[in-house]
């Protein structure tokens, strides 16, 4: 576990948020820690991929002082034995729940998107649903939780500093390397995703939720925890969700076809009963922002065989920032929208579910139900097509980012295929799953 170090350690500013009088000696000799004798610091530039949260705000917060974002550094220290080391690692500081809403309501990205002022109201409401409520607490939380088994799968954390008075919320973590990670920032070319790779997330994205499948009393005691994803505001959201529909189906017909439009109606209109069909289900901790962007494999140093080496890579997952509590169908049918092509076949598909389902299975010593795990999974990618999937669209032609279409057409394209054999019935008012 992190300690997390409080304002009163932290040297004294007019401004706040973390500023360059921060990071000094004793930040970096705090980072180095038992390893040896700080000896200086230096930037290192790194590559965050195409794009990401961090870059999204730079261009809408420019006029904010503080530092922010994925940061760099090599830092130089003396071992113990008495060599000189440079050790790159990664800086994480993050903003204010409430900058980030403001930045992503008002900021350029929706220029031209159709999403008058008078509906932005109802859009930040959106994205807080989708997860961007306590990002500044959340993820330096979880870095700092006592749990081995869901440690093992995070990058290795050294330092943070989380001040709810000075607005600084901090974390270093290790600096991930093609060296020894593979498939890093691959969110806009999943083609380097083979079959073996996808099970090792399926596997241990089983592994994470299974220690809190069916136990997240303690999680929902959490002041860091947000519970605004709830049946409520989904209800009070259906005429601002068909609003955005409308918009993005008439910006981009070309995969928000008419087709999928009728079905994510449908859904929209029978949200209640989607809640329904989550509430049959127990909850766990979730990521929530569950793709390739935030995913990689860590390489094995040595193995004896090509089994031995499959059975020994490992995923690392981060940007933990958007976690909540929910079913784990949301991570599953998430991960598999973005890694999968939309040609994937649906039998193909079905085998991977049910591989994670075993998994799932063997690490919580549970039994669920195949039908309705099936049902939950189906709800959970129709909710997540008509929340999230439409908030990355909202943006207008010249902002689109490159993964947009590839994810809403798999993702639409396993759905209407659900649809299609009869899973999927809507009636007027309600869905059944």
């Amino acid at each position: 576990m992190l300690p997390a170090r409080t304002s009163s350690e932290l040297p004294s500013t007019t401004e706040k948020g973390l500023q360059d009088v921060h990071l000094n000696a004793e930040f970096f000799g705090k980072v180095v820690g038992s390893r040896g004798t700080l000896l200086d610091w230096k930037l290192m530039e790194i590559d965050s991929g195409g794009i990401n949260l961090t870059k999204f705000l730079k261009q809408g917060a420019k006029h904010i002082s503080k530092k922010f974002g994925i940061i760099g550094y090599i830092i130089r220290y003396t071992s113990y034995s008495g060599s000189v080391v440079e050790w790159p690692v990664v800086m994480k500081s993050k903003l204010l729940d409430n900058t980030v809403l403001a930045v992503m309501t008002n900021g350029p990205s929706l220029e031209g998107s159709g999403l008058e002022t008078a509906a932005r109201p109802e859009f930040q409401t959106l994205l807080s649903v989708i997860g961007y409520r306590l990002t500044h607490e959340r993820e330096l939380a979880i870095y700092q939780m006592e749990e081995p088994e869901l440690q093992q799968f995070l990058p290795q954390t050294y330092h943070s500093i989380s001040s709810i008075s000075k607005e600084i919320f901090v974390v270093v973590m290790e600096y991930l390397s093609n060296e020894h990670f593979i498939h890093l920032n691959t969110i806009d070319d999943v083609s380097v995703w083979t079959t073996a790779d996808i099970k090792i997330v399926l596997r241990d994205l089983a592994k994470i939720h299974a220690i809190f499948v069916g136990k997240v009393e303690w999680l929902g005691q959490q002041s860091w925890m947000d519970h605004t994803h709830s049946r409520d505001a989904a209800l009070k959201l259906r005429p601002f969700l068909k609003h955005l529909l409308a918009n993005i189906a008439n910006e981009f017909p070309e995969f928000w076809t008419s087709q999928v439009v009728k079905l994510i109606t449908e859904a929209i209109d029978s949200v209640d009963e989607l809640w329904n069909v989550f509430d049959s289900f127990p909850k766990t901790l979730i990521h929530n922002d569950c793709n390739p962007r935030n995913i990689c494999i860590r390489k094995v140093t040595s193995y004896q065989d090509a089994s031995s080496y499959e059975d020994l890579r490992q995923m690392c997952i981060y940007d933990w920032e958007m976690a909540r509590i929910g079913v784990p169908q949301h991570d599953l049918a998430e991960f598999l929208a973005f890694v999968l092509p939309p040609e994937y076949s649906i039998g193909k598909r079905m085998e991977l579910i049910a591989y994670y389902i075993e998994m799932l299975e063997k690490y919580s010593k549970q039994k669920f139900d195949q039908e309705n795990f099936l049902k939950v999974l189906d709800a959970a990618a129709l909710d997540m097509q008509f929340t999230k999937f439409s908030v990355y669209t909202a943006p207008s032609k010249a902002n689109q980012v490159m993964f947009v279409s590839r994810v809403v057409r798999s993702n639409s394209t396993y759905l209407l295929q659900r649809k299609s054999d009869g899973h999927i019935k809507f009636t007027t008012t309600t869905a059944e799953l």
